[in-house]
């Protein structure tokens, strides 16, 4: 039998819906019941392993948008196993909506607002924490959010996006990335590697692209020679300590999002000193490097991708992929 319950005005509340839409029904007091709830039910994908797997399909163009009530609103609470595809608007007369016990976040509740009884105002969006599904940010939100409940993102959820990128300065070091673009590019596949001129589209938003490819990669790869921290704008201030330099803002961005970072380092050169280093990039000291000597040959490239593929599993498998589609023996 459904109790009546209240919701009470500026209650936050998610919901995960299609771009063009403004937010509406259903509805959940927790983003993750909200993401369960739209996203699983009836396009969910089990591995071997038991995880469940959100395909590009089902983020294509959904948006998960919060909302806060303007006003009270009187819900009929379902008692657990209770059919709520058996009631009926019409059952519950008084009330603005359902609300149940979640069968995919239990103990979590989710509700249902019937449209024709509520005020037109009476969810008000909140912009600042809602966010696309389908692009990088709003993935490695997903993957973060929904990670306890053994979901993640297909792999092709990243169409698009490469796996490398190479991160680098101009002053010192760039035959070596070119040798190291041409490899990885043989191996992964053109696609695979993003390096920012080659990569670059006429008309494309010089930022916006860069920040995204950063953030998106599976593995960052920072080529570190001997200006890396030893290079001066004309007034003599050192450009890693300057909030526009893009070999900054591209290592920071990918740190902060969890990507692999890889430095190499070119040459013969000493470790980087994290007291040296700004603070959103400090990390990068810290990380297991590769190295790779100075005016470097094919072969040389060759091997430290060898020794590349041989630490970052992700990079071979994809590696290994690319060789069975093509019919190439291991």
């Amino acid at each position: 039998m459904a109790t009546r319950q209240v919701i009470p005005p500026d209650s936050l509340l998610w919901h995960v819906h299609p771009q063009a839409e403004s937010a509406a029904l259903p509805l959940s007091p927790h983003e993750e019941t909200a993401l369960l709830e739209a996203l699983l039910p009836d396009s969910r994908v089990f591995t071997p392993a038991g995880l469940r797997v959100l395909t590009p399909a089902r983020l294509e163009g959904r948006v998960l948008s919060a909302v806060r009530t303007t006003s009270e609103l009187l819900v009929a609470h379902l008692e657990p196993g209770e059919d709520r595809a058996a009631v009926a608007p019409d059952d519950v007369p008084g009330v603005q909506g359902l609300r149940w016990t979640s069968d995919l976040d239990f103990p979590r509740e989710t509700l249902l607002l019937f449209r024709d009884r509520c005020p037109a105002d009476v969810l008000r969006p909140v912009p600042r924490l809602s966010a696309r599904l389908d692009d990088a940010d709003g993935v490695h939100r997903l993957t973060q959010l929904l990670a306890p409940y053994r979901v993640r993102v297909a792999e092709a959820e990243r169409a698009g996006l490469p796996l490398v990128f190479l991160n680098y300065r101009t002053a010192g070091g760039t035959l070596e990335v070119f040798l190291l673009d041409e490899e990885l590019r043989r191996r992964l596949g053109d696609d695979a590697v993003f390096r920012d001129h080659r990569s670059l589209r006429a008309g494309d938003d010089f930022a916006e692209v860069l920040l995204r490819n950063a953030r998106g990669v599976k593995v960052m790869l920072s080529v570190i020679g001997a200006r890396w921290d030893a290079s001066y704008d004309e007034r003599g201030g050192r450009l890693l300590d300057q909030g526009g330099d893009w070999v900054r803002r591209e290592i920071a961005e990918a740190l902060a999002h969890g990507v692999c970072v890889v430095p190499v380092i070119l040459g013969v050169r000493s470790r980087l000193d994290p007291d040296e280093l700004p603070a959103d990039i400090r990390k990068l000291a810290g990380l297991q490097t590769l190295q790779l000597v100075e005016r470097a040959d094919r072969q040389d490239v060759a091997r430290l991708v060898d020794k590349l593929f041989d630490e970052v599993p992700v990079l071979a498998k994809a590696h290994a992929e690319r060789r069975a589609v093509r019919g190439e023996s291991p």
